[in-house]
């Protein structure tokens, strides 16, 4: 009896490692040369915190949490384009032109939705869905400080015109930023940009964050300009 009740156990822990090796691991990127050493630095940062998978990354909010204690920045961005076409733009455009420029870079997007990852030179057009984590890379000063972010998407309301983005839990900042788009007549565009942000440091809060957000979120919006113009 002793002897069936080994063996049971062994298989039980065999089927465990199994389902976990199976599944998309932080160590994971590590062996990929796509992304740079910082971002990779940074993924090995949550591994430090006790997680192993790419799966077990939560969003520093829920929906029920109180934002009284964060700190809001608020961005309004004007487009000359119907809401259709800007809503088309930001939801369903290729992540790698959206996220690019003098600031932003996309290192790469894990998609829960089928435990995979993808980089940019993986990308041809991947519309955004809920449960995509998207590892950002922002070029500050020029390049003299490279910061490595993520962001997980909570929400797509398309009826509400409403995109939601979630820090991570246990990144350097928490909190959400949410697009809200509005019409404001049948070829004009409004998004409203709205962050509720906190971390550990007062000063970066109140001096820093608030300075190169306001660029990173111009700089997004630019590109969705451009792509909403370019739809037929």
């Amino acid at each position: 009896m002793r002897i069936f009740f080994q063996i049971f156990i062994i298989l039980v822990l065999w089927t465990v490692s199994t389902n976990l090796s199976a599944q998309t691991q932080l160590s994971d990127i590590s062996k990929t040369n796509k992304c740079t050493k910082k971002t990779r630095k940074y993924v090995k940062g949550y591994k430090k915190q006790g997680i192993s998978l790419f799966s077990e990354l939560k969003a520093s909010l829920c929906d029920t949490a109180s934002l009284d204690s964060y700190c809001i920045h608020i961005g309004k961005f004007y487009f000359d384009s119907p809401i259709e076409k800007v809503w088309e733009c930001a939801s369903a455009s290729n992540p790698k032109d959206i996220w690019r420029g003098k600031i932003l870079s996309l290192s790469f997007i894990y998609d829960n939705n089928d435990d995979e990852l993808y980089f940019p030179s993986d990308l041809n057009k991947n519309s955004l869905n809920t449960n995509q984590i998207y590892f950002i890379n922002l070029r500050l000063l020029k390049g003299l400080f490279n910061l490595p972010t993520a962001l997980k998407v909570t929400k797509i309301d398309p009826k509400q015109k409403i995109i939601e983005f979630t820090y991570l839990r246990g990144g350097k900042s928490e909190g959400k930023q949410l697009l809200q788009f509005i019409a404001k007549s049948n070829t004009e565009t409004e998004i409203i940009h709205t962050t509720y942000y906190q971390s550990g440091s007062k000063f970066r809060d109140r001096n820093l964050y608030p300075f190169f957000h306001q660029r990173a979120i111009a700089e997004l919006h630019s590109n969705v300009r451009k792509g909403a113009i370019d739809i037929n």
